[in-house]
């Protein structure tokens, strides 16, 4: 079980960007349960997902006023459309373990069916690579046995 969000932009953090012209934005959150199944160090896994989408285009254009001389810059944006779809469909996911703390996944989440109008079936998908950290809050097998021992030689001692 788990779920995410992702963001498409036209842009690289940290580059300067323009705004300016058109532009297309989609976001995406999602919900999953998942059935998997381990071979050594890989991992692969299908399940159902719920996803919502927003998807929106629109232009940015800049207005100068003053004629000869520039008096006033002002930024007018324009929203074509946007579309907020709730989807339901499958996921598809694999992932490599490259030490106890690294892993690398490649998730697929095709969907059909429109959640907000069941007769409404055409094709989204979502794909992403992931690098996974895991951080171990649990203590180790070796770890708990020394705590034990450390407690069992303190009590003897009183």
């Amino acid at each position: 079980m788990g779920g995410g969000a992702a963001i498409d932009a036209d842009f690289v953090i940290p580059s300067p960007f323009d705004p300016i012209g058109e532009y297309e934005n989609s976001t995406v959150s999602f919900f999953e349960i998942n059935h998997g199944h381990q071979i050594k160090r890989f991992s692969i896994g299908y399940g159902l997902q719920f996803s919502k989408n927003n998807f929106s285009h629109g232009f940015v254009k800049v207005a100068i006023w003053g004629g000869d001389t520039v008096k006033y810059t002002g930024v007018e944006d324009t929203l074509d459309y946007d579309i907020i779809e709730n989807r339901i469909g499958i996921n598809l996911k694999t992932k490599f373990k490259i030490t106890n703390f690294f892993q690398l996944g490649l998730n697929y989440m095709p969907s059909f069916i429109n959640a907000d109008n069941f007769h409404d079936f055409h094709y989204t998908h979502l794909g992403y690579f992931n690098l996974i950290v895991t951080i171990n809050i649990k203590p180790s097998k070796k770890v708990e046995a020394r705590n034990n021992l450390n407690r069992n030689y303190i009590a003897n001692l009183k």
